[in-house]
Parts: C-alpha cells; structure tokens; sequence
C-alpha cells in the first residue's frame, strides 16, 4: 500500500462520501465526480469528523528500521519481521488545508512492505482518540506497545490509556492461527459508543471494550477452528453491535 495517498470526495446519488485514492507507485486519477480534498497524506487509514466540524485522518506512517529480532517472538515469513520507527501521525484538513495535529506515534513495516501504524481514530466526549496497530516488540516498538492513545488537541500530546499489546497477551484467543499470528495483535477499528471504546482486532478475532480511565477488558472472541473468522470493522446502531 502507498505511503502517499490522496483524499478524494465523490458525490453519489446526492450524497458526498469521502474514500482515499491509493496507488502503489503512483498516484491514481481522481475520479469525474470527484473533489480533491488532501494530498500528501502518510498512509491514511481511519478518519473521522471531530465536535468541531474537522475532518480528522489517522496516518500509519512509513515503519522505521528499528529490528527486535531475537529479543522477542517475532512474526513469521513471509510477511515478518517487522522493523518500527514513530513515523505515524494524526493530521486534520480543514477548509482545504491539512495540518498536524499530533506525531511520533508507532509505526512498523513487514518483510513485504506493507505499513501499519494508526489504524484508527474515534471521538468520546470531546476527546480524540488513536488506535495504534504498529507498536509492541514484535512490531520493532518494544517500548510503544499497541493500544489506545488520547490526543490533547491543543498541545498535540498523546498519552496511553489502555495497553492492547498486553491485554491480547493476557487474553489468548480460544483458536489461533500460527500461520500468520501476530504476538501484538492487528487493531483495525475503534468505535465510541454508550461511554466508552470498542477496537476490533482481527489477527486475533477479538473484540475488546475499553473505559477512558483505561479499563480494558475483552468482549468477544470469534476465533474458531476451522476458518479464518477476522472481523475487521465495527459499528453500533440502536444498541447493536455489528462486526
């Protein structure tokens, strides 16, 4: 996937969506319906509207060269080992222009290339929060673990409120698959919902459910035996949960 990216807004059958354009070596053409909204972006992946109306990008960065290779379980070829950096960040796009809002967040890259960083960003009650998927020893971040930062948005600080490298640790899946196991987890999706942080973590096939005091605890495990069972994204609506 692209360190680079765009985004993009197209209109659909009256209605505005906004997609990242992706390209491996290139940037791919914005589309007839489309708007240019940002470029420049770092590997994007989640975004979100913040209370004030901005439009918030999570920006997984472009890994490190920091190897942990013997120092801890590593991911398996092909796709690891991992090398980390802090190259991930949060940026903002407001009125067409682009800013920082934070940095220095945990990134890796596997043997293939591919990146991960901030997989994700969710707002509860005013506070901007960062779900990070390239931290942890197996990741080349063995002082960064995996988990959920809050973001002061006037200071652009972050601090840790809940440490999923640890969590997943504590809570094996019921199933694993060797194959392609991650020690760390993946996260992939954070959502905000009746007061707290749901994150997905797909590797693993977990569900986990976390408190902005930091109280984590894990809600659902869909691992299963005979099939690779990986929720990637969550969502509510009136009291339901879908996966």
């Amino acid at each position: 996937m692209s360190h680079l990216s765009r985004l993009i807004r197209i209109a659909t059958a009256g209605a505005t969506a906004a997609v990242f354009a992706t390209a491996i070596h290139a940037q791919v053409p914005v589309p007839p319906n489309a708007t240019l909204v940002a470029s420049g972006l770092n590997g994007p992946r989640g975004l979100a509207f913040g209370p004030d109306g901005v439009l918030y990008v999570a920006e997984a960065g472009a890994g490190g060269k920091l190897s942990t290779a013997g120092a801890c379980t590593q991911v398996a070829a092909p796709v690891g080992p991992y090398t980390g950096g802090t190259t991930a960040r949060i940026s903002k796009i407001k009125d067409g222009k682009t800013s920082v809002v934070t940095s220095g967040l945990p990134s890796t890259v596997d043997a293939m290339g591919d990146v991960i960083g901030v997989a994700d960003i969710a707002f509860l009650d005013g506070d901007l929060y960062a779900l990070v998927s390239g931290g942890g020893c197996s990741h080349g971040n063995p002082t960064l673990p995996n988990g959920v930062v809050r973001v002061n948005l006037k200071s652009g600080k972050w601090d840790y409120i809940s440490d999923l490298s640890l969590a997943i640790a504590e809570h094996p899946p019921a199933y694993n698959t060797y194959n392609d196991f991650e020690p760390d987890g993946v996260p992939t999706s954070i959502v905000a919902e009746d007061g707290a942080l749901f994150a997905v973590e797909p590797n693993h096939a977990q569900v986990f459910h976390i408190k902005a005091d930091g109280a984590t605890k894990l809600t659902y495990d869909f691992s299963y035996p005979f099939a690779d069972v990986t929720p990637t994204s969550i969502a509510f609506r009136e009291g339901n949960m879908y996966l």
